[in-house]
């Protein structure tokens, strides 16, 4: 320890001679006794700068000679588990650099072929999908079972990566308690997400613990998830929540009650509503409309704004809120018809669009199958073509692609910018091989026919790409042939379609390859 303490005094004898300079004091300090002074003696003497320049330097390399690093005071990482499958082939991760690169909307049709095929993703794209998982709720589960325990293991080491790693629930309740605690928002709404997914109730309960002392966002962001798994479990607490001081959270309570036919705010709405629409049976059987003469407390309390959105008469607001937010089942059961015979009654002229409008919110938040085919079957009346898409996605996919042929044979319009169907086909997702050769022989008579001197329509352009993503693998060559015409005939067409051909031949490569 002595010889430490000298060598050190001996450091700072040195430095003390620099900064007054060796003309000043030119002798230079001894060394301690031992292998640095024999070291240092061995040194030229001709010139003083030059000699203390060279002591200081054998002093340095003299103290870090055989110095051991310090000794861990964190105890050692634990050990990545092993993954037990098979990684994919040098050719699926060509694919998996190119869709990350340049073809990212392929990502979760990559990875829904990797975790069918039970494969395990490269590990040096791991941080790469971690970075994506952080930042996209819909792809971290297929991310984290597609990278296996290894990603799990490595976003718990990575504080940017913390939200994915709380997406696995935990397996005891005092571990999730403290994870709800201490985590950041996103970090639990991530944890909170995955409960409601093993255990609804302990998320709800985790929620409720700290209910009253969060933020009005943040008890949002949580009400807002709690839609996974929702039920008649949870009717009870948003109902005490409509009396929440935060109005963006009482409005997020009521939407969430006005999706469970049993909750008691659907039964409020039932009764409001069969009172200002009514049904008279008979010959000439028809409904009348009545107005709701106010939005009174009770009313806003169930979800209901005061005031009327721009274009609207406040009393057709009111209306069109209670019916929207009233079960759609309730109709069929207080008039005994089917949904089909109530859409063909006939109804006041001035009303028919709201009437519609409601009734198709209505049976999206209740989720009401048998509506929404008979909507579905009025899709040429008011039903906005945006709203076709999610009465589509209600149905089960041979229902859904059975309809959607059956209705895309009635159309006479061509696909384009005046085709009704035109953005459910966008977000349809993948089809099945009879709607993809409905829809490859319709896009073959579009282009079939296209002329140079034709006009460009931009709503078929930017569906190609969508196209492509859900025609099947298989079908690749009969789509590409489809098109092909437009390369032709039409030059604005060429880039786009040869586009459309790349992102088929990638595909069916992708999947080939898996």
């Amino acid at each position: 320890m002595s010889d430490h303490l000298s060598i050190h005094a001996y450091w700072d004898a040195l430095s003390a001679t620099a900064l007054v300079g060796t003309n000043r004091h030119p002798t230079l300090p001894d060394p301690p006794a031992g292998a640095l002074a024999a070291l240092v003696a061995r040194l030229p003497k001709d010139d003083a700068a030059a000699t203390l320049l060279a002591a200081a330097a054998a002093t340095t390399l003299f103290c870090h000679a055989g110095m051991l690093p310090p000794a861990a005071t964190t105890p050692p990482l634990p050990g990545c588990p092993a993954d037990v499958r098979l990684p994919c082939s040098p050719q699926a991760q060509h694919h998996l650099d190119l869709i990350l690169a340049d073809q990212q909307p392929l990502l979760a049709e990559w990875l829904d072929a990797l975790n069918a095929a039970n494969l395990s993703a490269p590990p040096a794209a791991a941080p790469a999908l971690l970075d994506l998982a952080a930042n996209d709720d819909a792809l971290r589960p297929a991310i984290l079972r597609a990278l296996g325990p290894r990603g799990l293991w490595l976003a718990q080491l990575n504080p940017e990566w913390a939200v994915v790693a709380t997406t696995v629930a935990p397996d005891d309740a005092a571990t999730a308690e403290a994870r709800w605690q201490i985590g950041t928002r996103a970090e639990r709404v991530a944890l909170f997400s995955a409960l409601r997914r093993s255990n609804p109730q302990q998320a709800r309960g985790l929620v409720q613990l700290t209910w009253r002392s969060e933020k009005a966002d943040e008890r949002t962001a949580f009400l807002a998830a709690l839609q996974h798994g929702l039920g008649m479990d949870d009717e009870p607490f948003l109902e005490e929540v409509l009396d929440d001081r935060s109005k963006e959270v009482r409005i997020t309570a009521a939407k969430l009650l006005a999706s469970l036919p049993a909750s008691r705010l659907a039964a409020r709405m039932t009764n409001r509503a069969l009172a200002l629409l009514k049904y008279h049976g008979g010959l000439f059987s028809k409904l009348t409309v009545v107005l709701p003469e106010a939005c009174d407390a009770a009313l806003q309390r169930d979800g209901v704004n005061l005031k009327a959105a721009q274009g609207m008469g406040e009393r057709a607001w009111w209306l069109r809120a209670i019916l929207s937010a009233t079960p759609p089942a309730a109709w069929v059961h207080a008039w005994s018809l089917t949904p089909d015979a109530i859409l063909r009654l006939r109804m006041p002229k001035e009303w028919r669009a709201l009437l519609l409008d409601a009734w198709t919110t209505a049976s999206l938040s209740y989720q009401d199958q048998q509506w929404a085919v008979a909507l579905l079957q009025h899709w040429n009346e008011h039903i906005p073509a945006n709203d076709l898409a999610p009465l589509f996605a209600m149905l089960p996919a041979a229902q859904r692609e059975s309809l959607l042929i059956q209705l895309l044979k009635q159309e006479r319009k061509p696909l384009g910018r005046d085709h009704r169907l035109l953005p459910t086909l966008r977000r349809e997702g993948a089809w099945g091989h009879e709607l993809a050769r409905t829809v490859i022989a319709a896009l073959a008579r579009v282009f079939s026919s296209l002329r140079e001197e034709h006009g460009m329509d931009w709503h078929l352009h930017a569906a190609l790409n969508d196209f492509a993503r859900n025609i099947p693998p298989a079908l690749a060559a009969e789509a590409i042939a489809a098109i092909a015409p437009a390369h032709a005939e039409h030059a604005a067409w060429a880039n786009a379609t040869r586009n459309v051909a790349v992102l088929l031949r990638l595909r069916k490569a992708m999947h080939e390859a898996l």
